[in-house]
């Protein structure tokens, strides 16, 4: 960082974007749709070696070793790398330290230092700890009441009193977060207490689908991830600036030390998003008119104190009957009838891009031979009638632990 305070940055020739510099110990940014270079970099003491993955037989290809600080530069003017090239980086010992795929980036760099040494893993055994918890819609006095005048009810919430429509209340949903990660961090330290304490047991915490829901049925989906700065202006928000988010908020639970062999499975929080139309003296606001586009996203990430990047979202792909309420009863929140759920094609797993998808490795988690764990997780009715190719992708090899968790129990 510049002694004078933060610096913007440009990418050269065409400014394809602009970021500054922060407090930050590690910083990355990537700059997308166009593919030139990318780097290695290798802060550490100890040599690593380079390899890529053929993306059709999945064997490795050598490409080679990278000494303590110096750097690997690949030029690819003509495109030969594309964003599928599929690249491992392992240590003397052949223990994998990352494992990540190049991007449609401009520049893209990956660099190798003491933290990423420090916080390999190595784990023989495995311990599953659930957390069992109703999160599903207020039905009446049955949980799974589906006849009326039951159905309809509503979600168990908080939020504004007889607020007009639950699914714009902004600031009702801070609050109901605020709760449940309050509920959430008994729960986890709860499940520590139920914890072997051997380093090569890795713990997974699991808890239900629907955990992370509101009184509407779903929160605004910037509410996820947050904000650096001011909320956006489509929220009409005041006191709200720097908001971590629900994971960054739930990122800090698992960054304590203690928490250096566990990986936690946060439930799923459901989240919904809107066009914005421009009204006059108003600006950009969100437009409910329109249906709203939901998500349901298990939300992961590795514990410890080094570890806060290591995190992933898997997405359900299908919705059941029993997600949502099918009518309204008095404020407006989201039902069957005006939600779009997201496109299962988009999340089936594929070797040369798994986002979102039910399998994933986190960088650090290797089984005792070094090799990395694949997970594989399901959401409830994804488990029951996932299609031939999430099947095969589980039973193929991709899946070395697959859970399922649903709305009833984790």
């Amino acid at each position: 960082m510049s002694n004078y305070g933060p610096t913007v940055y440009h990418d050269e020739g065409i400014t394809f974007d602009a970021y500054r510099t922060t407090g930050a110990d590690r910083q990355t940014h990537t700059i997308r749709n166009v593919s030139l270079r990318f780097i290695i970099k290798n802060r550490s003491t100890s040599p690593v070696f380079l390899f890529t993955v053929d993306p059709h037989s999945g064997n490795e290809v050598a490409a080679g070793r990278l000494l303590p600080n110096l750097e690997n530069q690949s030029w690819d003017p003509q495109g030969a790398l594309k964003p599928s090239t599929i690249w491992r980086i392992k240590d003397a010992a052949g223990a994998v330290l990352k494992t990540y795929g190049t991007t449609a980036a401009n520049h893209q760099e990956v660099e190798i230092n003491a933290i990423t040494l420090a916080t390999m893993a190595n784990y023989t055994h495995v311990q599953f700890i659930s957390w069992e918890v109703y999160t599903g819609p207020n039905r009446g006095p049955r949980p799974w009441a589906m006849n009326p005048p039951a159905d309809g009810r509503g979600y168990t919430g908080m939020g504004k009193e007889n607020a007009p429509d639950n699914r714009l209340d902004v600031e009702g949903q801070f609050e109901d977060i605020r709760e449940r990660l309050q509920f959430t961090y008994k729960a986890i330290k709860e499940a520590y207490k139920l914890a072997v304490r051997h380093p090569t047991t890795l713990k997974v915490f699991m808890a239900p689908e629907f955990l992370y829901r509101g009184k509407g049925g779903a929160y605004i989906h910037d509410l996820i991830n947050g904000w650096t700065k001011q909320p956006p202006s489509e929220f009409d928000l005041s006191g709200f600036d720097g908001f971590p988010g629900l994971f960054g908020y739930l990122k800090r639970f698992a960054a304590e030390n203690r928490f250096s062999n566990w990986l936690f499975v946060f439930g799923t929080a459901i989240s919904a998003s809107f066009p914005a139309r421009s009204e006059t003296n108003k600006g950009w606001v969100v437009d409910s008119t329109k249906m709203g586009e939901i998500y349901n996203t298990a939300l992961i990430q590795r514990g410890g104190e080094l570890t806060t990047d290591e995190a992933y979202a898997s997405r359900k792909r299908y919705i059941a009957s029993i997600d949502f309420i099918k009518s309204q009863y008095r404020a407006k929140n989201f039902t069957l009838g005006d939600v779009v759920p997201a496109d299962r094609l988009d999340l089936e797993p594929d070797e040369n891009n798994r986002e979102g998808s039910a399998t994933f490795t986190i960088n650090g988690i290797n089984d005792k031979a070094g090799q990395p764990i694949m997970f594989g997780l399901e959401v409830c009715l994804d488990h029951s009638i996932s299609t031939p190719r999430m099947r095969w992708a589980n039973r193929a090899g991709f899946g070395n632990l697959h859970r399922a968790i649903s709305g009833a129990s984790a």
